[in-house]
Parts: structure tokens; sequence; C-alpha cells
């Protein structure tokens, strides 16, 4: 996957066009979605390897927008390995994404 310069909207496909055109309840929750949420809606569409398994995710996402979901459920909105990944700290050097990893999940619970 080969990701969008900031600010670069991915474009809707014809077929979820289509389906939310016939959703009204969908398509408001659609014109409601930050870009990265409807940039999370067609990664997910888009990873279907079946037509099949595409159509009915289009259905799916249409039914749980029509619900008022903002994501979409059990997709991994990380779409890169947190393993093989490097990031650079604040000091500029580097480091694992999985050290920040844990460092944001410890973060997270020490908040809760």
């Amino acid at each position: 996957m080969n990701p969008k310069p900031a600010g670069e909207e991915l474009r809707l496909p014809t077929d979820l066009r289509k389906a939310l055109a016939a959703a009204p309840m969908a398509k408001a929750q659609w014109n409601d979605l930050t870009p990265i949420a409807r940039r999370d809606f067609i990664s997910w569409i888009d990873s279907a390897k079946q037509p099949e398994t595409r159509r009915r995710r289009i259905e799916r996402a249409c039914s749980m927008l029509a619900a008022g979901k903002r994501r979409p459920c059990c997709y991994s909105i990380v779409s890169f390995n947190l393993y093989t990944v490097s990031l650079l700290d604040a000091c500029g050097r580097k480091a694992t994404a999985l050290m920040y990893f844990f460092y944001f999940s410890a973060a997270k619970q020490s908040r809760d």
C-alpha cells in the first residue's frame, strides 16, 4: 500500500459510491467522517481479494455507517509491520516502532 501525501484523500471507489447513494443514512454518516476514517473504510474494502468479499464488505460498510459506526470493525488500521519499521525519536536517534508501541501502551495503561 502506498500512502497518500498528507491532505490528499483517497478516491471513492465507484461501487462504494453507488452503494452510499442508495443508502441515505450511510451517506450522511460518510460525509461526517474524517478523511482518516474514510481512508480506513476504503482500505478495508480494497483489501478484499475476491469480488464477493468486496461486495459483502461494501454492504457491511453501509450498514455500519447507517448504524453510526465511524470505523470498520475488525480491520487493522496500522498498515505496516511494527517489528520492521524504524522511527526517529525526539533526539533524532533511530528507535524501533516496537519500542514506541510498548511505550505508548504503558502510557495508556497508566492513564486508565
